[in-house]
């Protein structure tokens, strides 16, 4: 299988992971800026819902490309918490996942169209949890695809999640210093759980063996290091251009936080083209 197909293949779920990580992030930014104000105004907060939902609801819609038969959708939903298998309990983790994306939309609704706080501080518990779904996902194939582990899996998901709440949070709510500043370090601290979760993932890589494949590495055709280190390159000067931004203001004459968060999505979109290039079933399939 090539580069180019396996990128297309594999293109929704990049886009949804990626964007459903940046709305739990931002639930997360925005809860805890709306805890420390204790005035965040009703407007703000039903834009945030509506910011909320739309991420939300086009992550789903990018994932509708990825599904297989909708009608097996019943039969996914009577297994929601999980089923028998040989007398081992499993659990379903998918079913979960679109559990937990149902709700995150629901009380999307709730703030977009009531403020409400109750909402706002249930979505980033909500969220984490639903990445804990998706992560059980990719874990539970370990033995298929042994290059994806759950708990890497799970840091490297909530990780994007605060580099990306942080970047989305400055670039359309953050208006006082107090918020820039939770914000940035979110970021900040977003970026280095990023870098982290992406040198363990490629140090286990490094130790996947497989009698079929000589180099897992090699899934990428020799651009797995181009992927992840652009990736994190790209990541690395958007956080610098708003650190920039923050030390010397006057030599910006206008905001550049939304051209961050451009930059900082593209990064992490790239890095996660190498998570899913590195599917080892594409071998045997290609």
């Amino acid at each position: 299988m090539t580069l180019s197909n396996i990128i297309i293949g594999e293109l929704p779920l990049v886009f949804f992971t990626v964007v459903a990580q940046a709305s739990v992030g931002l639930s997360l930014v925005y809860a805890l800026c709306t805890k420390l104000s204790s005035n965040a105004k009703i407007d703000s907060r039903k834009n945030f819902g509506a910011l909320f939902l739309a991420l939300t609801c086009f992550g789903i819609i990018a994932s509708v490309f990825h599904l297989g038969d909708p009608l097996h959708a019943p039969y996914m939903i009577f297994r929601m918490a999980g089923f028998t298998q040989n007398g081992t309990w499993i659990v379903s983790w998918l079913p979960l996942e679109i559990l937990g994306i149902g709700i995150m939309a629901f009380l999307g609704i709730l703030v977009m169209l009531r403020g409400s706080l109750i909402a706002i501080y249930a979505l980033p518990f909500v969220g984490f949890l639903t990445l804990f779904a998706m992560s059980g996902i990719y874990g539970s194939m370990a033995q298929i695809v042994p290059t994806w582990s759950f708990g890497l899996t799970f840091l490297l998901f909530c990780a994007s999640a605060l580099l990306l709440g942080g970047f989305t949070y400055r670039a359309f709510f953050a208006e006082v210093t107090k918020e820039i500043a939770l914000s940035s370090l979110v970021s900040i601290g977003g970026f280095v759980l990023f870098a982290l979760a992406l040198l363990l993932y490629t140090l286990h890589n490094a130790e996947v063996h497989i009698d079929a494949i000589a180099n897992v590495f090699g899934l990428m055709h020799g651009y797995y290091g181009c992927f992840v280190g652009g990736g994190l390159i790209l990541t690395g000067l958007a956080l610098m251009l708003n650190i920039y931004q923050d030390l010397l203001p006057d030599c910006f004459t206008c905001n550049m936080s939304k051209l961050s968060l451009a930059i900082v999505f593209v990064g992490v979109l790239a890095t996660r083209v190498a998570f899913y290039g590195l599917i080892t079933t594409h071998f045997f399939i290609g």
